[in-house]
């Protein structure tokens, strides 16, 4: 059996434009998102939505810089390909042959890697308040 809980715990609900900030603004009790777009931002905020704001951030950690990157890019190549390309592709092969170009120098451009947990959080943009749980933004 599933019982609720007394107090239920926040949804935080997924938002990507407008029409769908003023969705998280109206059924969510926060926003995430995957990356820091001040319009987005903004539409949440005009729709009503109060919430704490979540971002995603790409980070690969290693004992080495150089493996930290070689991580990000055989795991996250695909990123470089943008959403719009990513929406379209059906099945893993599909990233696979989209991202067959991306460089590991395109991946260092767009990720955080590092081999310390301090040098990542100063690489992260935007800034996060350490102990924070929130994004700036």
């Amino acid at each position: 059996m599933f019982e609720l809980p007394d107090e239920l715990p926040p949804i935080v609900v997924a938002g990507s434009g407008g029409p769908s900030a003023a969705v998280t603004a109206e059924l969510g009790d926060g926003l995430f998102a995957t990356e820091a777009d001040p319009d987005l931002i903004a539409a949440y905020t005009q729709a009503g939505g109060t919430g704490p704001r979540y971002g995603e951030v790409s980070l690969s950690w290693a004992p080495t810089e150089e493996a930290a990157l070689t991580s990000a890019h055989r795991l996250f190549r695909f990123s470089a390909t943008g959403w719009k390309v990513q929406a379209e592709l059906p099945n893993p092969v599909n990233f696979e042959a989209a991202s067959a170009v991306v460089r590991e120098s395109d991946i260092a451009e767009s990720s955080r890697t590092a081999p310390t947990s301090g040098a990542i959080w100063r690489r992260s943009a935007p800034t996060p308040t350490p102990g924070s749980t929130t994004w700036p933004w």
